[in-house]
């Protein structure tokens, strides 16, 4: 493990001038190993919890937690509210975010559909926090008349 720590941080200092993300890095760096073990090895570095589907992943390392497309910082419960929320379909979706492909989109939906209830109460959860913002903290802005 102090090999592949020492590997990692040596990566990581060719690449900051790049701006990378030090995911990305880890993941490169990782790719090289025999499938079983990279498995094993990334999921100690990452904290990975695995799911199901090939293009979403968890860390504690990325969004607190929070599931992400692979290789983004893009999070799950993004996509579903601009799905959801504000309906738009999966073509406008891969508009906004020029970096996602069709593929990781439907698999973001099918994610959200299976776990449907519990990121539902998440969304409703994070509205109701803004709305306790907007009250405390009321915009100062005048609108013209």
């Amino acid at each position: 493990m102090q090999y592949i720590q020492e590997q990692i941080y040596r990566l990581e200092s060719y690449f900051v001038a790049y701006n990378l993300h030090r995911c990305y890095v880890k993941y490169e760096l990782f790719k090289s190993f025999h499938p079983e073990e990279r498995d094993v090895k990334m999921s100690k570095v990452f904290d990975l919890v695995k799911t199901n589907h090939p293009h979403i992943m968890r860390s504690l390392e990325i969004c607190n937690g929070s599931p992400v497309i692979i290789g983004t910082r893009t999070r799950v419960i993004d996509i579903a509210i601009e799905y959801t929320m504000l309906g738009w379909p999966p073509e406008k979706i891969i508009e906004a975010h020029p970096h996602l492909n069709l593929a990781e989109v439907h698999d973001v939906l099918s994610y959200y559909y299976e776990r449907k209830e519990e990121m539902d109460t998440e969304i409703q959860t994070r509205i109701q926090e803004i709305e306790e913002l907007k009250a405390k903290y009321p915009n100062r802005v005048r609108k013209p008349a």
